[in-house]
């Protein structure tokens, strides 16, 4: 079985991405919030646009809102699996429309749940200030 880092050794996270607007918003915070003046940028006092703060604080929403939905479908595609693979109700098939055995299917299940997994463990390093 492949863990998920064997399966995308390479692929960047989208928390990578946001780093920066997460540590904008925190510098605005300990400056006082939308009352700060400025914020040190680079040792240099720097105004505080609002439209960027809040452009910021949407971007991190919106990653960690489609990191959610994408373990909950991960969540979701597990539960199938496992529900084929205990009833055989179903056949889900491989690209060479051969029918996937019970242990295929949990295979594919425990896949799917490691992802969410890793994904909401993304999300709450994300909300410790750890990713």
């Amino acid at each position: 079985m492949k863990t998920q880092q064997q399966a995308n050794p390479t692929q960047p996270t989208k928390f990578d991405n946001i780093q920066g607007r997460i540590t904008q918003i925190q510098q605005l915070a300990e400056a006082g919030g939308l009352n700060a003046v400025s914020i040190k940028k680079g040792g240099k006092d720097t105004p505080v646009e609002s439209k960027s703060v809040f452009n910021a604080i949407n971007t991190v929403a919106r990653v960690a809102e489609m990191e959610i939905f994408q373990a909950l479908n991960k969540i979701y595609q597990a539960k199938l699996f496992i529900e084929i693979a205990t009833n055989q109700g179903g056949t889900i098939t491989n690209k060479d429309g051969e029918p996937l055995t019970s242990e295929e299917l949990l295979e594919r299940a425990f896949n799917d749940l490691s992802e969410a997994q890793t994904q909401l463990e993304s999300l709450i390093d994300l909300n410790k200030g750890n990713a």
